[in-house]
């Protein structure tokens, strides 16, 4: 995210008041200390750095101490306190739960029966530099310092990927995650297998791991809702009672736009979904000749496109690449680079035919494209998202390097069709399978599987087959698109795109460009704060904003 400062009076209104906050929790705290900056070499045993946290009455102590709603202010009116990892409006959150509420006197109790020593520090990471961020952060160590627990905070800055899950220089980390649902959320928190986000960070808990596999088996397994409740609460008691992760608050997505400028359907932004339609043949401009959107890179590569599988925050992958399919807010699912598909009767096996398309350098879309692109999904260690293939008969080989192929996936380039069986049923799977963005198997098929993310014969200007294609890049300042004149479908109603990036041009860049006029659209992490949006648009008034239904949400992670 950006780090916000704010300008003019009003702005600095919100930033005095901020400010003042974060001092007075550093006044308080007493014992904390601050640094930013890249972590170095690993420390501790495997990355773990205090082994107190090993001992669960430790973790349940700091989930006591935690306030949560002094968190949800600063998150402002789009957080919702959350007791477990379902949110409490959710049809599947566990109404026995007991409400949330801090308690200091029962966590100093828990570190006296844990006999924690309290001349060792708690080392506190987060990446997002937002100020905001920052505000929490400054909450959460001051609630650990009113036990006398001793604290320190990193900004984590670089390659994410090495610094959260190798190098880990951290006792606690502040982070975000989403799910589609619920078993989604519970198995890649605290699930078993190599497509869980966290197994070797959360401690050696094997038989936990399964024990959260078994149930969301069990709630993939079934249609039936009371069923899926039921296994629901037991997840979320499970998680509890363990406190591996705390769940804090889940924050509404936001995004903002210029009225002025563009249109688009309002259907497309109701929820935060990542695997919807986003219909870029019905965007229109209303002035100008280009479509002005900010660039971020995620994983701290700034000479590369990023794989969309860890693209998760720009619209740059749904314009340049496409999906089988794509599942909306509502559950409807919208064909598209597949024509048709049908799925078995044991609910095990889904069978798709593929359109006549072609890729933007003119060569076909084909069958093995969608076996391989599971395939990168599963073997690439960089790759987010896994869990797409992971349910597929044979993932376990591919994971393993034992196989390029899945036994599960029969494809016949000819006729264009695919088949995936599933190892066991899973009523959710078309939604998981919607993510799937597909990767070109004549450009990438060679490549070792740790090397397809970053291999720069590719990702330097990616092929794709969805409405756009890039026309000029200059690293890591911005990119153009134009329309894919081979695109199968609809062409795009903007003929001219650009992603700028503001990560070179100071903290208030992206805001003061949103403010200036000068971007179009944004969304995710970059502006979903919101006190910044609602200033945003009080200083310019052709910029709106939209609230979208999400399942974001903000948690604390041991590494123990």
């Amino acid at each position: 995210i950006e780090q916000i400062r704010y300008g003019e009076n009003k702005m600095k209104k919100i930033i005095s008041l901020l400010m003042a906050a974060v001092l007075a929790a550093a006044m308080f705290a007493g014992c904390s200390s601050s640094s930013s900056g890249t972590t170095g070499t690993t420390s501790g045993k495997d990355g773990k750095l205090n082994p107190a946290l090993e001992d669960v009455r430790v973790r349940q102590a700091i989930t006591k101490l935690i306030d949560k709603e002094a968190i949800k202010e600063i998150y402002g009116e789009n957080a919702t306190v959350l007791t477990s990892h379902v949110n409490p409006d959710s049809d599947f959150y566990d109404e026995n739960l007991p409400e949330w509420q801090r308690d200091v006197e029962g966590a100093k109790e828990l570190l006296e029966e844990a006999n924690f020593d309290f001349d060792s520090e708690i080392k506190i990471a987060y990446y997002y530099s937002d100020q905001t961020t920052q505000d929490v952060i400054a909450v959460i160590e001051s609630n650990l310092n009113e036990a006398g627990i001793k604290t320190s905070s990193t900004l984590l800055s670089g390659d994410l990927g090495q610094l959260i899950y190798v190098d880990r220089q951290y006792d606690m980390l502040l982070c975000g995650e989403s799910a589609a649902d619920v078993a989604e959320m519970y198995f890649l928190l605290l699930g078993a297998g190599d497509t869980a986000y966290f197994n070797d960070i959360l401690g050696d808990r094997e038989e936990r791991r399964e024990l959260i596999d078994k149930y969301v088996d069990e709630y993939n397994a079934t249609t039936n809702i009371e069923e899926q409740k039921k296994i629901a609460a037991t997840l979320q008691e499970n998680a509890i009672e363990e406190a591996a992760i705390i769940p804090v608050v889940s924050i509404n997505t936001l995004a903002l736009y210029n009225s002025s400028k563009v249109s688009f359907p309002d259907s497309i932004f109701e929820s935060d979904w990542k695997t919807r339609d986003y219909k870029f043949e019905d965007w229109k401009l209303l002035s100008g000749t280009t479509l002005n959107l900010p660039w971020s890179q995620q994983m701290g590569i700034d000479t590369l496109f990023e794989n969309p599988s860890n693209d998760v925050q720009s619209l740059l992958s749904p314009m340049i690449f496409d999906r089988l399919i794509s599942d909306e807010a509502d559950g409807s699912i919208t064909c598209r680079l597949a024509k048709d598909y049908t799925i078995s009767e044991d609910g095990l096996t889904y069978t798709f035919t593929l359109k006549d398309a072609v890729w933007s350098d003119g060569e076909k879309v084909k069958a093995s494209d969608v076996a391989f692109s599971l395939y990168a999904y599963m073997a690439d260690p960089n790759s987010n998202f896994s869990n797409i293939a992971a349910p597929i008969v044979g993932s376990d080989a591919v994971k393993n390097g034992e196989s390029k192929e899945f036994e599960g996936v029969v494809y016949d380039d000819e006729a264009n069709t695919i088949s995936i069986t599933l190892s066991a049923p899973n009523s959710k799977y078309m939604t998981k399978l919607a993510g799937l963005y597909i990767l070109p198997a004549h450009l990438l098929g060679d490549v070792k599987a740790e090397e397809i993310s970053t291999y720069e014969a590719y990702w330097s200007k990616p092929v794709g087959c969805g409405q756009y294609k890039i026309d000029t890049v200059s690293f890591p300042d911005y990119c153009t698109l134009v329309p894919n004149e081979t695109y199968y479908g609809a062409q795009p109603g903007i003929s001219s795109v650009t992603f700028k990036s503001y990560a070179t041009g100071g903290a208030d860049a992206l805001t003061n460009a949103i403010i200036a006029g000068e971007v179009d659209f944004a969304s995710g992490n970059e502006v979903n704060d919101l006190n910044v949006a609602q200033s945003i648009t009080s200083l310019n008034s052709d910029v709106k904003m939209i609230e979208m239904t999400s399942n974001y949400q903000r948690q604390i992670l041991f590494n123990f």
